[in-house]
């Protein structure tokens, strides 16, 4: 997830406007992800509703991407890595 956000980062700091918002939804849920996996439960729930939420105006896919499938997989990702605890829903 560390090296996704690398990759992305770069990418985010280069593109054009209207792709910085979706650009920094992929960021947000790759440290999700790697806050999730190393037990910070409140900054991945924090980085995985704002990321979720900056994406929604790409929905329903954007480069290829199928937004709402993109957001279950990575709530799937969650529960891979740590069952025992749940994200918030509410925005």
């Amino acid at each position: 997830y560390f090296d996704a956000h690398e990759v992305w980062e770069e990418w985010w700091m280069e593109c054009p406007s209207a792709e910085r918002r979706f650009a920094q939804s992929l960021i947000q849920a790759a440290v999700a992800l790697y806050h999730w996996e190393r037990g910070n439960a409140a900054g991945a729930d924090r980085l995985f509703r704002s990321g979720r939420r900056y994406m929604e105006p790409y929905a329903p896919h954007y480069f290829g991407l199928e937004v709402a499938t993109f957001w279950a997989d990575v709530e799937r990702g969650f529960a891979g890595v740590r069952p025992q605890i749940v994200l918030r829903d509410s925005p």
